[in-house]
């Protein structure tokens, strides 16, 4: 009798989340639209459009629908989409993870399709988000920390033409490509509206999690603290980084086998489950219907959990 709750349960969910995210689509293109017909210009409107946009978060109807999600997670799920790359809101992406995980299952439970089939399909689409999103960060993060040593050769020599520090942050957001451009222009927004450089320099730090950035920034704080030649302690930082980058890419290269090991360890045989659910459930039917399927399934997934971090502890090497 149950069983049949969890069709209409799971469809409700979807057309819920779509509704929501149907909102907040036109939402944020009637403020785009808003935004080019003002006129206004953009450093006039920015404390108008933060207010705006934070009276927007406020009536969110996503929000509104995931209102059981902590504003901790939702904020980092923003600086990760936002190194990422992805031009979405954490809400949405929530909400588009939900649909890969009831959408799919739904329209087979409803048609009285196989449980484990429609299993299969939840746990490939619970899977998939989070892994393009991780390879998305990951890649764009590693080239913010390739990009920095350039970025701060663009910074010595407007310092050394006599700029402050602000107005050679600002020419890294105008002369560097995304995503070192992107992060350096919202970090001179942030100030702007009247952030405190440490704060702001503090918050890209936490987001790109480049160790290399947060020398800089140490190095920033401590020469405002102490003074001293900022054109030639960042030069020093960028041979540096310079030296610590080619020895990352020889790294990598070693570690490259033990690397695609572990995350063959940690991903197929999941991806390979999933598949055999929705392709011969009748195969894998033991595992979930009997108590020693159930029992050798949970032992599966605590060793290749175990496997999978202990590869990664191995590649982990610290310089």
């Amino acid at each position: 009798m149950y069983l049949y709750l969890i069709p209409i349960l799971a469809i409700t969910v979807f057309f819920i989340l779509s509704i929501g995210l149907l909102k907040a689509a036109l939402g944020s293109h009637i403020d785009i639209q808003r935004r080019l017909h003002s006129g206004l210009d953009e450093r006039s409107e920015e404390p108008v459009k933060k207010k705006h946009s934070e009276h927007n978060a406020k009536e969110s109807p996503l929000k509104r629908l995931l209102f059981f999600v902590s504003k901790s997670y939702i904020d980092k799920m923003d600086d990760q989409l936002s190194i990422a790359g992805i031009p979405l809101k954490a809400e949405e992406y929530l909400a588009i993870r939900i649909l890969g995980i009831t959408a799919i299952p739904s329209l087979i439970l409803f048609f009285d399709g196989s449980l484990i089939v429609a299993a299969g399909f939840a746990i490939i689409g619970a899977m998939l988000p989070p892994v393009i999103l991780n390879l998305y960060t990951k890649k764009r993060r590693n080239l913010f920390h390739i990009q920095l040593s350039d970025a701060l050769t663009v910074m010595c020599n407007s310092l050394k033409t006599g700029f402050s520090l602000q107005v050679a942050m600002g020419s890294i957001s105008r002369e560097m490509p995304d995503p070192i451009g992107k992060e350096f222009a919202r970090l001179v927004r942030e100030m702007q509206l009247g952030m405190s450089l440490e704060e702001s320099l503090q918050r890209m730090v936490n987001r790109t999690q480049c160790e290399d950035l947060e020398l800089l920034t140490t190095t920033i704080i401590i020469q405002r603290q102490t003074g001293g030649n900022l054109s030639e302690i960042l030069d020093n930082i960028s041979h540096t980084i310079k030296e610590r980058i080619a020895l990352a890419n020889e790294i990598k290269l070693i570690t490259t086998t033990g690397r695609t090991s572990g995350y063959v360890i940690g991903l197929l045989p999941v991806f390979i489950l999933a598949g055999l659910m929705i392709l011969n459930p009748e195969y894998v039917s033991m595992f979930f219907e009997t108590r020693m399927g159930k029992v050798l399934l949970a032992v599966a997934a605590a060793m290749e959990l175990v496997g999978f971090l202990f590869v990664r502890k191995l590649i982990a090497i610290k310089y």
